[in-house]
Parts: structure tokens; sequence; C-alpha cells
């Protein structure tokens, strides 16, 4: 391959590379708890969207009652806690079978019939589940 081709077709890769690395940092990250839409932020928000409600995935479901307590099965194994809600996050503490109890407080976005959990208070890991009225 000549020299003028060669420089040309590095050229051209360096720009495409560039190019797409300047979209990905204008699309917003819709999994951010700043920027989304739908956020919970009340106590009186979230019980009237998400609580009472079952929230299913496909390893699962749950349901976080009235009464601070959280109840389901993930992959044929109980889940237990308490909830709470502190500032503009739900805290709970869940147990699954047999581990340990877990604590984390989470943003919480609803959309339509789903429900995002987004842990460490918005910055860690998103869950989002179905939810459907309880029976």
């Amino acid at each position: 391959m000549d020299t003028r081709l060669r420089l040309t077709l590095v050229s051209a890769l360096t720009l495409l590379v560039l190019a797409a690395c300047q979209l990905a940092l204008q699309v917003p990250d819709v999994s951010s708890a700043e920027s989304s839409e739908g956020r919970i932020t009340t106590e009186q928000e979230f019980r009237t969207k998400v609580v009472g409600k079952k929230n299913i995935s496909k390893s699962g479901y749950s349901t976080i009652h009235k009464d601070g307590s959280i109840t389901g099965n993930f992959r044929d194994k109980e889940l237990t806690g308490t909830w709470t809600w502190e500032g503009e996050y739900f805290c709970r503490t869940v147990q699954l079978g047999d581990r340990d109890p877990h604590e984390d407080c989470q943003v919480i976005i609803v959309s339509g019939d789903e429900v995002s959990f987004i842990r460490k208070r918005g910055e860690g890991k998103t869950a989002t589940f179905q939810m459907e009225e309880s029976k």
C-alpha cells in the first residue's frame, strides 16, 4: 500500500473514532438519576405509584407493602425485608434465602408500568421491573 493511501486511511479512521467519541459524550445517560423523568422524590408519590404492586422480572418478583415490609421470591429463594423512605430515597434492608441482609438506599423511577431501582443513591446498578396490581 502506498504511503499516501495509508495516511488517508489512518486520518479517516482517526476522524471516525473522534466523531464516535464526541457523539457518545453528547448522548444523555438515561440511567442517570439526575436527568431521568419519572423520578419519585416523595414517600407519598412512592406509596401511590409503587407500594402494593408486584414487581416482576425474569428471575422473580417482589412486593413492597404499605406496612413497611417487603416480600418476594427470586430464583426459588424467599425474599424478605423492610423499607423506609429517607429524603428522596427508598431505603430497604432485604434478605434473600440464606444470604446476609443487604441494606441500600435507592433512586426510584417510574415509567408507565415499569419501575427502576437505582442502587447506591442513584450511583449504582439499575434493576427494572414490570409492575402489576397485586392480587
